[in-house]
């Protein structure tokens, strides 16, 4: 099971920033594609000459190469990559994300399933130690988003390589 964590400090006076991926367009823990290979034509078990799409004496079959998309360029200067992958603009949003994420798995009576908790969590430390409002967003899958943010106080984490 995944979870992605989101956090920012929202402004709507600033232009949307989408948040790119990983520079090589992979995950972590995903393996590269293969290449395209020559894969034999299919023979039709009953011995029909079928010339459709999906068999018959249509010759081989190729598989299609994944295209990603060319990376983007980061929203600000000071915006990285961090070791999940993901566009993260303040270490130490960064680092309190971890931590925070750290410090409720600990916990003998919290469950890594209670996504509740981890943003509630976050979003509590967050606004203590930056003094301002933030929404914080929490799930179990990868999600894309498109957000405003103030200043540098934008991140966003993959945690437990769930």
């Amino acid at each position: 099971m995944r979870k992605s964590i989101l956090i920012s400090n929202f402004n709507q006076n600033l232009p949307p920033s989408t948040s790119p991926r990983r520079p090589n367009g992979r995950r972590a823990g995903q393996r590269q594609q293969p290449q395209p290979q020559q894969i034999p034509p299919q023979q039709d078990p009953v011995g029909s000459n079928n010339n459709g799409p999906l068999g018959g004496n249509n010759g081989p079959v190729k598989a299609a190469r994944y295209y990603y998309p060319p990376r983007m360029p980061l929203p600000l200067p000071v915006c990285f990559y961090n070791p999940t992958g993901y566009v993260c603009c303040n270490k130490q949003l960064n680092d309190l994300i971890v931590d925070t994420y750290t410090e409720l798995e600990a916990r003998p009576k919290f469950h890594t399933c209670n996504i509740n908790a981890i943003a509630t969590m976050l979003q509590m430390k967050a606004e203590s130690r930056f003094n301002t409002t933030f929404e914080t967003i929490a799930g179990f899958e990868d999600f894309a988003q498109k957000i405003h943010f103030n200043g540098d106080l934008a991140c966003k984490v993959e945690i437990g390589g769930k």
